[in-house]
């Protein structure tokens, strides 16, 4: 073989390694990117679900320091809360859109939020200012509230947060 064809195969050769090793180095560039991308939108989601179940616990925190001192300016963060809580599922449910099953968990919170406000925080609520008014005593407010019905709703609440969360984290993505 004459040493012209000689260089032209071992140029051609490493020349052919070179685009092998690009396509390759690009393949592996290309699925990192991907993977920090997921890993955004995972820790973005965890993040948004930590602040909805914040939201919760203010407007709990909220609801027990107005039944506690029937003072209404313990009721702010409770009605801040509303507000935020509806924008912030809404971000959340766009988010994790392509995974039906979070999907199906943010619906079952927002059931649940809406069950506590229906049949513990509002009627709770309207409770203590009663006592306020003196149209009821204190025993009877302490009698409702001693049957923990929001206690239950928002701890099954707080095991769907919990169950969610790990599942973001087990995933490593959130579709």
């Amino acid at each position: 073989m004459k040493l012209r064809t000689q260089l032209f195969l071992g140029y051609s050769l490493m020349f052919l390694f070179m685009i092998i090793s690009s396509i390759i180095a690009f393949r592996g560039q290309d699925s990192l990117s991907t993977t920090e991308k997921w890993i955004s939108h995972t820790h973005s989601a965890i993040a948004q679900a930590h602040h909805i179940e914040k939201t919760l616990l203010d407007m709990e925190t909220g609801e027990r320091g107005f039944l506690i001192t029937g003072n209404d300016h313990f009721l702010e963060p409770y009605d801040n809360g509303i507000n935020q809580y509806e924008d912030s599922l809404k971000k959340l449910k766009v988010q994790v859109s392509d995974n039906l099953v979070q999907v199906q968990k943010l619906e079952k919170i927002d059931v649940l939020v809406k069950k506590w406000h229906k049949l513990a925080a509002t009627p709770e609520i309207a409770k203590r200012r009663e006592v306020m008014t003196g149209a009821k005593d204190a025993k009877y407010l302490q009698v409702i509230l001693t049957k923990g019905v929001g206690k239950g709703i928002l701890d099954e609440m707080r095991q769907i947060f919990d169950t969610m969360i790990e599942s973001f984290k087990i995933d490593g993505n959130v579709r």
